[in-house]
């Protein structure tokens, strides 16, 4: 028969209920460091890439802008009626 003798040898072996949820607490704080050090490359260069993206946007914004006043200017002059665009 199993007496409080045998039972608190046998808690000292194994871990108890609160030792693995010390243990998950532990583990859980370290993936998440983990994590979020893994990501902030990943975020830093996504965010350069999206800066690249927003000036090359606003360059072709700028460039198709400046040549449909171009183009207005010449229909202009020429007297043209401007093609519908669909």
């Amino acid at each position: 028969m199993i007496t409080d003798q045998d039972i608190t040898k046998l808690k000292q072996v194994f871990a108890t209920k609160d030792d693995l949820n010390a243990i998950q607490t532990i583990v859980k704080k370290e993936v998440e460091e983990q994590i979020i050090n893994s990501i902030k490359p990943i975020n830093q260069k996504l965010n350069k890439m999206q800066q690249n993206l927003n000036l090359v946007i606003r360059t072709f914004d700028k460039d198709i802008i400046e040549t449909k006043h171009r183009v207005d200017r010449i229909e202009k002059h020429l007297d043209l009626p401007p093609i519908q665009s669909n």
